[in-house]
């Protein structure tokens, strides 16, 4: 409340099934429907074979799935800035989320609590499942080519019992016990992730969503294709969410041989014999002690055909008292252990102490291979420490080659 006024968060989509909502003003539980007002503390509450989605000002999307108990707790948005706070809480149930413009800083702008731990998200896309008897999972299924945290490599900070796990790795997740720390971030076979994502899929015969407010809150964001890249090739028989919770799958992701969005291997990385490209990028880099917010600049040559990475490639930061730029050392990948499926670390970006624990990724989207590069900053000067990150458009054609 501000004020004594009920705080607008969002509006509900795409119901299907029955999804009560239980306002916070009056408590009078009714049957949501599409175009409906959602405030700071209403409860949703969906039974079987029903969802729903609930779009935030923000643009951020949840998409609710069957059995599920949701309450926004907190949401601060300036649209002039992109600023805010989202805190969203899963009792029980699944859990899709798309971000929005105030998941692009630090983790803890955006946070979905559950009864075991608690989520930190950065710009993309994830989903979370906790039934009350099982672990919690928790896996990250973005970065999308075109969600609206301007295509941000996606990182998930999942913490309890005193351990936080980063994801950011596509298809990666973790699981937590209730009391307990949440285990090491392991992979998900394409199966164990569409069991989930499954839970979202209306089963035949099935009520149909009310759309009767003009669409999905996913297209109205025009998000409609982000979730696809991570779920592309997966088909056949999906199994019993039960199968998820039970069997943590460490084999290849998938044996399609259609390029999926997310990191490029370093075999699709050395398929590509010839073309020398640019990746430009300018996104959100936050000094975080005070907290004040800059931008970042990334400016990352390849040469695809001498599989080099460097020539003029500049990495420049700027925010409060903040205010540097390295170069990236010129390097071959061509027989580079270190590189990890299109992962640069800092020892290969550059040579400024300041940068450490620095890292890019080249990623697959829209079917082409190494399309788009994505910067993780890590920055620490001694007296001085930021984060930030993003991911540049689609490469394009280097001027002089690198």
């Amino acid at each position: 409340m501000a004020g004594g006024a009920a705080v607008q968060a969002g509006v509900t989509a795409a119901v299907r099934g029955q999804v009560d909502l239980i306002p916070i003003v009056d408590k009078a539980k009714h049957r949501a429907k599409s175009g409906e007002d959602v405030f700071l503390g209403d409860q949703i509450s969906s039974l079987d074979e029903s969802g729903m989605q609930l779009m935030l000002l923000d643009e951020t999307v949840f998409t609710i799935g069957p059995n599920t108990d949701l309450t926004i707790d907190d949401f601060v948005y300036d649209p002039a800035t992109g600023a805010g706070q989202v805190t969203a809480s899963l009792a029980k149930g699944v859990l899709r989320f798309v971000t929005g413009k105030v998941a692009q800083g630090d983790p803890e702008d955006m946070v979905v609590k559950l009864p075991v731990g608690t989520i930190g998200i950065r710009g993309t896309i994830g989903a979370a499942l906790y039934d009350g008897v099982n672990p919690a999972l928790v896996v990250l299924l973005g970065p999308g080519p075109r969600n609206n945290a301007d295509a941000r490599q996606g990182r998930l900070a999942v913490s309890a019992a005193g351990k936080t796990v980063n994801l950011t790795r596509t298809g990666w997740g973790t699981s937590i016990e209730p009391g307990a720390q949440p285990t090491d971030a392991f992979q998900f076979s394409p199966d164990q992730i569409a069991s989930i994502v499954n839970q979202f899929t209306p089963k035949p015969g099935s009520e149909p969503a009310d759309e009767s407010e003009g669409g999905t809150a996913t297209s109205a964001a025009g998000q409609d294709t982000a979730e696809g890249g991570p779920l592309a090739g997966f088909s056949g028989d999906l199994g019993e969410i039960s199968d998820v919770v039970g069997t943590r799958a460490t084999e290849a992701a998938t044996t399609s041989s259609a390029i999926l969005d997310g990191v490029a291997s370093i075999e699709q990385l050395l398929s590509i014999e010839t073309g020398a490209f640019e990746y430009n990028s300018t996104g959100v880099f936050t000094q975080t002690t005070p907290k004040v917010v800059g931008t970042f600049t990334l400016h990352l040559h390849i040469n695809f055909g001498t599989r080099t990475v460097g020539g003029e490639s500049t990495l420049s930061v700027s925010a409060g008292s903040i205010s540097d730029s390295t170069s990236i050392l010129e390097f071959s990948y061509a027989d580079d252990v270190g590189l990890a499926e299109g992962k640069f670390e800092a020892n290969e970006l550059g040579n400024f102490a300041p940068f450490e624990g620095t890292s890019a990724s080249l990623n697959n989207s829209d079917g082409i291979i190494a399309n788009t590069a994505t910067i993780d900053i890590i920055y620490d000067n001694g007296s001085f420490a930021g984060t930030g990150g993003g991911t540049t458009g689609p490469r394009v054609p280097a001027v002089g080659g690198v």
